[in-house]
């Protein structure tokens, strides 16, 4: 079967796709042909479309590869990554109050150096896709406008999440072109709530930056998330309305991950599954009366409610104060910084023993590359570093040892337990991977001392 070129490009937008490898398909490409479904000849089809600067053709070609190489369960790959996650800042312009920035103060943040960058390029004709938000907020990167830039030379797409507080004004034509997808950052429905949590954030600067987006960058995507929590959950059905009202595609409520050092366990709505489900069931339901897609945990999703034990939860919600002031905030700011200097905030080691069972491989184990502020690659942004485990040089390389660890235990059939906390698992978009949702469930009922769903 021969296949046109304009056939490939748009039957093969999407990077998750079935490839039929038993069925012989040819590309003729600049005078040579190329058996597609031979993946002994896309290598050369890549480095060929690369040095022509047709990237279309290069990142489909390694896509393609990618399927071939996840589907047989090769655990060193000869493709590229398809995606990268790319953590251009840790700095954050905010302290949101279940944030580690409350208390570390940028204390150890740093830029993705313009050295480390470059040393990426090497990836880029090839990748399809880049987030490049992470710990930090990507748009007070010095050289965000130059990176914009580069990335439209490859044209590569961008995703990324921001807190909105700044916008590069002199890259909006360019962002309008170059970003597919932007996540912006949301907490509350009004200025109250947003700015308590969003501790130095100013709703209005927000409200501000985000019309200017939506007036100067019609094709770019926008999607609301929201960190759910005891301090917002009942605002989510006014959090859809606005979401809507703002110009907004979608809203994602997603799980509050506490920190002990915070003190913040309580805010999780696992410990308020029957009130905390009833609001985002409801939420769910504007959003369908309204027009706006919204997405909820998993966790949270299609449980059973209990009405009395609802309203039981929403007092409990308000036994404690929503916020603890900005006294206890430097509280934590200075016993951080003393335990600190007495090595108690180390990296820990962590276990890649399996939690919970599953069919496939995580996209980003298979798909993709994560590169912290530092330049340093580790499993998936989800997953922290930890120098203790990390032996290797300070290189970029997509079939380190780790990443194969990793890679094997998901062929075995299990979801490593460092990974349970992951924010695609919860939202249930994890491409090419199928998880237990019922073991998923049991997992953070049992963590949350209210037993099993049988």
């Amino acid at each position: 079967m021969q296949i046109k070129r304009e056939d490939l490009t748009k039957e093969y937008s999407n990077i998750f796709f079935h490839f039929d490898f038993s069925q012989r398909m040819e590309l003729e490409y600049d005078h040579k042909s190329y058996e597609l479904t031979d993946h002994t000849q896309l290598p050369e089809l890549i480095e060929h479309s690369k040095a022509k600067g047709d990237y279309q053709i290069s990142k489909i070609a390694n896509n393609i590869l990618a399927v071939y190489e996840t589907e047989h369960q090769m655990e060193t790959y000869s493709h590229t990554p398809v995606m990268m996650h790319m953590e251009l800042s840790s700095f954050c312009d905010c302290e949101c109050m279940m944030c580690k920035h409350c208390y570390e103060k940028n204390s150890d943040a740093q830029y993705l150096s313009r050295d480390k960058f470059h040393e990426l390029k090497q990836y880029f004709a090839a990748c399809r896709i880049v987030m490049i938000n992470g710990y930090g907020e990507p748009f007070i990167h010095p050289q965000i406008s130059e990176i914009i830039s580069i990335f439209e030379t490859y044209q590569v797409k961008i995703f990324t999440t921001t807190n909105l507080q700044h916008l590069p004004m002199d890259s909006l034509p360019k962002i309008n072109k170059v970003f597919a997808r932007m996540n912006v950052s949301c907490d509350g429905a009004c200025a109250e709530t947003y700015e308590s949590i969003r501790r130095g954030a100013s709703f209005a600067k927000f409200i501000k930056n985000l019309t200017i987006l939506r007036e100067n960058c019609p094709d770019v995507q926008l999607f609301m998330s929201v960190v759910a929590m005891r301090q917002n959950i009942e605002e989510a059905v006014s959090l859809v309305r606005m979401a809507k009202e703002l110009g907004f595609e979608e809203i994602r409520f997603g799980r509050l991950g506490s920190n002990l050092f915070l003190g913040n366990e309580k805010d999780e709505l696992i410990y308020y599954p029957n009130f905390a489900g009833r609001e985002l069931e409801r939420a769910k339901q504007e959003g369908e009366r309204i027009g706006i897609r919204v997405v909820t945990p998993v966790i949270m999703r299609n449980n059973v409610i209990d009405c009395k034990k609802a309203e039981r939860e929403r007092e409990q919600i308000h036994e404690e104060p929503f916020y603890k002031g900005d006294k206890y905030y430097e509280g934590l700011a200075e016993k951080y910084k003393e335990l600190k200097e007495s090595h108690l905030f180390e990296p820990h080691l962590y276990s890649t023993e399996g939690a919970i069972s599953c069919e496939g491989l995580c996209h980003w184990i298979g798909f993709g590359l994560y590169v912290n502020s530092s330049g340093k690659v580790r499993p998936c942004s989800e997953i922290p570093y930890n120098r203790g485990q990390e032996k290797r040089e300070e290189t970029i390389d997509h079939n380190y040892e780790e990443l194969k660890i990793f890679r094997k235990k998901f062929i075995s059939g299990e979801v490593p337990r460092v990974c349970m906390d992951c924010a695609f698992i919860m939202s249930d978009e994890i491409g090419c991977l199928k998880v237990n949702l019922r073991e998923y469930k049991n997992y953070f009922l049992e963590k949350a001392g209210a037993g099993r769903e049988e």
